[in-house]
């Protein structure tokens, strides 16, 4: 525990990316009562590299635990971290969605040969999606640009079913629309550029197609 507050943080780092394996030596149960609220604290801390870090090991530990323990353990407390004063959690939050929420369903869904399932559908509706949107009124732009590219990711999940598909139509375009007026100018464009990659790409977007489109514009720092 004391290494996991370390100040040099590629020691926090290295921390971090132990972390999986451990959890599939304890368990569920023991991890949430003694490792789970560490594990959120580095959402929030002030070195990217391990706010970044601690957002793959949501993932990862999703992977271990499963998207139903994801859904009730963590989701909320990411989306939480929406509504913060501080710029960076607010960023964290958004790549929290795209990386670890949906890549895990993306990734599972690919695996499955179909890009949706009814669960990752109700996720993304009934509460990922929301803390997106919320955000693409945030104030400073560079969240309003990683919100552009996170509804790219959330089409992506949800376009594999008529159901979702319906979402998409329905919310995440007028939400694209609407930033495509921003008075920021890379905002317009991601905006303008993710809307033609859903239109072009039927919303089925892979994790290689995410990164070429983006590869040289504003990250999320």
């Amino acid at each position: 525990m004391e290494l996991a507050e370390d100040k040099q943080w590629r020691v926090r780092q290295a921390i971090i990316e132990y972390i999986p394996l451990l959890a599939t030596q304890i368990g569920v149960q023991f991890f949430d009562e003694k490792l789970g609220a560490l594990c959120m604290s580095w959402l929030g801390d002030t070195v990217f590299s391990i706010r970044e870090a601690a957002t793959i090991n949501l993932k990862r530990l999703t992977d271990v635990f499963g998207v139903d323990w994801a859904r009730a353990t963590i989701i909320p407390k990411v989306l939480g971290m929406g509504e913060h004063p501080n710029y960076l959690y607010r960023m964290t939050t958004i790549f929290a969605i795209t990386v670890s929420i949906c890549g895990r369903l993306l990734c599972r869904s690919l695996c499955e040969q179909t890009m949706a399932s009814s669960l990752n559908v109700q996720i993304i509706r009934d509460t990922v999606l929301d803390a997106a949107l919320s955000l693409a009124n945030d104030p400073i732009p560079n969240i309003r640009f990683n919100v552009a590219k996170c509804l790219e990711t959330l089409a992506g999940v949800l376009g594999g079913s008529a159901e979702g598909q319906e979402v998409v139509q329905r919310r995440i375009i007028p939400a694209l629309k609407k930033l495509q007026e921003d008075s920021d100018a890379d905002v317009r464009w991601v905006a303008a550029s993710t809307q033609l990659g859903i239109a072009t790409d039927g919303c089925a977007l892979t994790g290689i197609s995410l990164r070429k489109r983006w590869s040289g514009r504003r990250g999320m720092r």
